[in-house]
């Protein structure tokens, strides 16, 4: 999971950050280009497949503390 959260698992494309009310990543996913530095990660360049034309651009970024959002992936993880 903490990969996933990472952007490990898309390489140079988006990450699904949010899913469908049915729980299926592919479904509906809102997508967003993760970050990753030392100090923080940023979820920013949001989107949604199936709705390309939709602008997104004033949505975000939204930085968080690396320390706490590693340990909260963590804690999502073990539940």
């Amino acid at each position: 999971m903490t990969e996933h959260f990472h952007g490990v698992d898309a390489g140079e494309r988006k990450t699904p950050v949010l899913a469908c009310a049915c729980g299926s990543w592919g479904c509906w996913p809102l997508l967003a280009r993760i970050t990753v530095t030392e100090d923080e990660i940023v979820w920013d360049s949001f989107g949604q497949p199936h709705r390309p034309a939709r602008d997104y651009r004033g949505f975000g970024p939204f930085r968080f503390a690396r320390a706490q959002y590693d340990a909260a992936v963590l804690r999502f993880e073990s539940a």
